[in-house]
């Protein structure tokens, strides 16, 4: 039993347990509870969730901005510092030629639940700033940087998603204090 090993801590095998489960790295592990638990979650997010919730916050917030060319969304794989990130696809053998995509791809971390919603929403929106601002869209470009002199977060809160910049922050504040502590 865990208990009877020297040196170990109730306390830090619990965190390491609830981290590991947040970043979707733990197979099958043995809970605190001592009983074997599943990696399937059946309540976990998938891409038909993402894509309704970017047609949500475009249709909301974005709706000012001609659509030029097909946004798509998807999970990748899951990064620890890497939440979201978006990308003009030239090329494809499933899309017509000559036809563009803007692929946004949302880390595979958040599709565990325990992440909030918000923190979600609020990294396709910057994405989507960064498609409104002419980066990964055949838009004009409006600036030489995609982050230059905080423009993303001026936008969001132009657009009124100054809450969704609030929960991201304070969740990522609670998320390097895990990571780092691990």
């Amino acid at each position: 039993r865990r208990e009877q090993l020297p040196g170990w801590d109730r306390e830090i095998d619990i965190r390491r347990w609830m981290l590991d489960n947040r970043l979707g790295t733990r197979k099958i592990a043995l809970s605190p509870a001592g009983i074997f638990d599943s990696i399937y979650n059946l309540n976990m997010r998938d891409n038909n969730w993402l894509v309704q919730t970017l047609n949500d916050i475009y249709k909301n917030h974005f709706s000012d901005v001609p659509q030029v060319n097909p946004i798509k969304i998807q999970f990748s794989r899951s990064a620890k510092f890497r939440f979201g990130s978006i990308r003009l696809i030239k090329k494809s053998i499933f899309q017509p030629k000559g036809e563009q995509t803007s692929l946004i791809l949302v880390s595979g971390m958040f599709k565990d639940e325990t992440v909030g919603e918000d923190v979600i929403k609020c990294t396709i929106a910057h994405e989507l700033v960064h498609y409104v601002h002419g980066f990964s869209s055949n838009l004009p470009r409006r600036f030489s940087y995609p982050h230059q002199g905080g423009i993303i977060n001026k936008e969001l809160r132009r657009r009124g998603l100054t809450n969704l910049i609030v929960a991201y922050k304070k969740w990522l504040r609670e998320y390097r204090t895990e990571v780092s502590s691990s």
